[in-house]
């Protein structure tokens, strides 16, 4: 006699949950980042099943920035990105409105865009020519009747899938979640600080080209961690800057300023200004500071209408303690500083934005964004490309060393060793103030803003909120 096979019970609603929070060998994915002793497990730059959760419990919840909205000023121009590892389309429709959809056809799968940037009325799909507007609407069957019948396909519910689609400052995000708060609540105070970076002029800042493009093996969250964050990296990795005139001969003086964050993992830092124009015999208190030294990327006449835009304490710290570089949680930085030369004058402005995409839990892709205003004069426009290109790109000089640290943390935490270890998040200047822009700590920078992107990010993967 056959004995019918015993099938194994399905797990309860408690168990399920325990599971889903736990990795295949039994660890807690909350144990990782340990709350109490302010570490990180190194596990976390190379785990390929943390991830995948990655890819659902962040990619699929938080406004990921994919453009900038004056890559398509005109009805049917698109760009093709990704949010993860989804590839999608953002297109502007008849009526202006921005879209961003799931680059795959609702029919089988294929991917309808095939090429990076362009203008098209239709976006149709190669394999089977079913045909999509700038909207996503399934505008067209090739061979419908045949194939459907009269009645058998209804195309109103078979556009392409759609993300939610926000612009701030001129940067469109997405989010897949229907729940997840709007673009505004998400950046809360940090908004007040974005929009001095990228939104300080009536007319709104442009892009030159398209973004710079470049791939290397680290994990994502080394970037994302650490590139607004870390200001003491500064005055090792980036000593040679110091040798050259681009920073201060004392490299300490670098830590010194604002650093600023909120409990959604948003940072950045602010620059104080007064050793800054000290060093290049301007006093804090002589006459108006924004024409004497005006913003990145901006002439004495553009800064003095700032106040058409910003708010007073806006146009003020941006004299002051203005945001030099940030980082929007989960995937997008960018950088906003004049950098002086070696006489004690100033290169010239560096205004970028960019966002670290996941390639697998080992390779990441960066795409860089260089920005100008759009009302600057073609002279300036040009050397602020110039000086962002020689900063902040593939070959920049601050990149290049960046990037050979973050792929060198890669190779060392990727052994059996090297993923047991502990990293350490414990300095800290202590409780923040909260003001205007968000969660402040003055002084030299630590490990308070990156504590809040692992404070996020393990609420995160538990599916769960950051404690005020």
């Amino acid at each position: 006699m056959t004995e019918t096979p015993v099938r194994p019970r399905p797990p309860t609603d408690t168990q399920t949950r325990s599971q889903r929070y736990r990795l295949a060998d039994g660890t807690s994915i909350g144990d990782l980042v340990d709350l109490d002793a302010r570490t990180v497990s190194a596990r976390l730059y190379s785990d390929a099943e943390l991830y995948e959760m990655e890819l659902e419990r962040i990619f699929t919840r938080n406004w990921v920035a994919v453009a900038h909205e004056s890559e398509i000023p005109r009805a049917g121009d698109y760009v093709t990105r990704y949010i993860g590892e989804d590839p999608v389309i953002v297109a502007r429709d008849r009526a202006g409105a921005v879209n961003v959809m799931l680059n795959s056809c609702s029919h089988r799968g294929m991917t309808v865009c095939r090429a990076e940037m362009g203008n098209t009325k239709f976006f149709r799909c190669p394999y089977h020519a079913w045909s999509y507007d700038a909207a996503g609407n399934l505008v067209a069957v090739s061979a419908q009747k045949e194939m459907y019948g009269e009645d058998g396909l209804d195309k109103s519910t078979l556009g392409l899938m759609r993300a939610r689609a926000e612009v701030f400052a001129g940067i469109v995000f997405a989010n897949w979640s229907p729940e997840a708060p709007s673009l505004l609540e998400d950046l809360g105070e940090y908004a007040w600080y974005l929009q001095m970076a990228f939104g300080r002029s009536s007319a709104g800042m442009e892009v030159l080209g398209p973004p710079q493009r470049w791939t290397f093996d680290s994990n994502w969250k080394v970037a994302a961690e650490q590139f607004a964050g870390d200001a003491y990296h500064t005055v090792m990795l980036h000593n040679s800057l110091c040798e050259l005139g681009v920073f201060p001969k004392d490299p300490t003086a670098i830590l010194h300023g604002v650093s600023a964050g909120t409990r959604r993992g948003h940072a950045l830092r602010c620059l104080d200004m007064e050793p800054v124009l000290a060093s290049m015999g301007v006093s804090a208190d002589q006459g108006d500071l924004l024409q004497q030294m005006p913003p990145p990327g901006m002439t004495p006449e553009l800064a003095a209408r700032l106040s058409e835009v910003l708010r007073p304490d806006q146009v003020e710290a941006l004299a002051k303690t203005p945001p030099v570089v940030g980082q929007v949680f989960p995937t997008m930085a960018w950088v906003n500083m004049s950098l002086p030369d070696a006489a004690g004058g100033m290169v010239g402005g560096v205004i970028t934005f960019r966002t670290w995409v996941p390639r697998g839990p080992e390779r990441m892709e960066i795409l860089s964004w260089t920005l100008v205003e759009k009302d600057a004069p073609e002279e300036l426009k040009q050397a602020t490309a110039r000086t962002t290109i020689q900063t902040f790109s593939d070959s920049g000089i601050f990149e290049q060393d960046d990037s050979e640290a973050w792929s060198a943390i890669q190779r060392s935490v990727r052994g059996v060793m090297g993923r047991r270890r502990k990293l350490i998040y414990t300095s800290t200047l202590g409780e923040p103030t909260v003001e205007e822009g968000g969660l402040h700590w003055r002084g030299i920078g630590r490990d308070d803003t990156q504590w809040l992107f692992w404070q996020r990010y393990r609420a995160l993967m538990l599916e769960s909120e950051v404690q005020s």
